[in-house]
């Protein structure tokens, strides 16, 4: 093994990277760095690129330890995907640790000892508590400290602690909570929106912040970054608008919500508040390129059970779209583009490529037909547009356009 040449090395790891499971890979690479000290060198990155902890038993508590003791390690991640059970009694206990707890305990020392000052000793003290009782998310907080060059984070957990240090290199957050039927609280991810240089912001199942809430505690002075290009969120249960996020945003360019009604909820308690939702877009004028704006189903039939359609803030229609420059997809519902449609050609952007019309409301699909129908014979009046969609798979007829009419027009550029 130690005469090869270093190219068969590079490629025997990255085969293995790219064509095995995460666990798998790991004992593959370990094997092979027991095999020579070539092959130590050359892994090191590969061991370490991608991290998971899952089950936070001892071996992660070691992985911790290691990497921190190894800062030069530690560099090497650049992708830390984190998911375990919400469930305390299948948390790690002292009796369960199977290490030396003596090295354990001088690791926590020297660790919180870099990490905080003389002046945040009550804050220290905490943190010790929450090592010494193997509280993961205090463990995942001192491995942050190490990932100096994270670009990727991934997790999916309900519960969190203080992890808000400023990755420079992170550009990516995703949040899918993996329990059924519960979900992320939103005051989790928003302190990602202030990482210097996050772009994305993706997840599912989401518990909005209710209005008036503090986000962040208000000793934490800290400015918004701004960098936040994209937000991709569907399943936000009792959503008002995400405005706490829309407004630690200065260049929005793409936008995608899906507002929800929990199924353990017997009717909407909070309804989305479009006119709302609405005036906090207008700072996006400018660099708005995507708008996507939903209800999932049982949000909908929600509606309909309860004769939510004269509900104010459900439904009232968006204002004009023409002020957003350089718009071009726009996937709205019906309800929320009645007003515009009944002057599309003067309230929506010619910069539109594609129309995506969701929750047909059934008395009035034939004006809307009319309407469209007009936009296809006058192309002047949208004359990028390309892409033109009515109605939903999924919708109930209740509150759609038969299924003989939903269509999806492709025009010619």
């Amino acid at each position: 093994m130690n005469h090869l040449p270093t190219e068969i090395l590079l490629f025997i790891g990255e085969y293995t990277v790219k064509h095995s499971h995460w666990r798998e890979r790991c004992r593959t690479l370990h094997a092979l760095v027991l095999c020579c000290q070539r092959f130590y060198n050359i892994f090191q990155s590969l061991l370490y690129h991608y991290l998971i902890l899952g089950e936070f038993l001892t071996k992660e508590v070691r992985l911790v330890m290691h990497l921190w003791k190894h800062p030069e390690l530690a560099s090497q991640a650049r992708k830390l995907k984190l998911c375990w059970p919400s469930d305390d009694d299948q948390c790690l206990r002292l009796g369960d640790y199977k290490d030396d707890e003596q090295s354990r305990v001088e690791f926590i020392d020297q660790a919180l000892q870099e990490i905080f000052t003389s002046e945040e000793k009550e804050t220290e003290s905490k943190w010790r508590e929450w090592l010494h009782n193997f509280r993961e998310e205090a463990w995942v907080g001192v491995l942050l400290v190490r990932l100096a060059h994270l670009e990727s984070i991934e997790f999916g957990h309900e519960r969190s602690e203080l992890i808000t240090p400023p990755f420079p290199f992170m550009q990516e957050v995703h949040a899918h909570c993996v329990v059924h039927y519960s979900a992320i609280d939103q005051k989790i991810i928003t302190p990602f929106f202030y990482f210097p240089n996050v772009r994305s912001i993706t997840g599912s199942d989401i518990w909005a912040t209710a209005e008036g809430e503090h986000v962040l505690d208000p000793c934490d002075i800290i400015q918004p970054s701004y960098s936040v290009r994209k937000i991709t969120v569907y399943g936000i249960y009792h959503c008002h608008g995400m405005l706490d996020w829309l407004a630690v945003c200065r260049e929005l360019e793409h936008l995608y919500i899906q507002a929800a009604s929990h199924p353990d909820d017997e009717e909407i308690l909070y309804p989305f508040d479009a006119m709302v939702f609405y005036q906090a877009l207008l700072p996006f004028r400018q660099t708005l390129r995507t708008l996507d704006v939903t209800y999932n189903p049982l949000y909908n039939d929600r509606l309909i059970d309860n004769n939510g359609w004269n509900l104010e803030k459900d439904n009232i229609p968006f204002q004009s779209l023409r002020e957003f420059s350089v718009l071009q997809d726009l996937i709205i519902r019906h309800a929320h583009l009645m007003l515009i449609s009944c002057s599309s050609s003067r309230t929506l952007r010619l910069s539109l490529r594609k129309l995506s019309i969701r929750d047909i409301v059934e008395d009035f699909s034939i004006d809307l037909v009319s309407e469209l129908q007009s936009l296809v014979t006058n192309r002047d009046a949208l004359p990028h547009l390309v892409t033109l969609e009515l109605g939903e798979k999924g919708i109930r007829d209740e509150n759609a356009i038969s299924k003989k009419s939903r269509y999806s027009l492709e025009f010619g550029t």
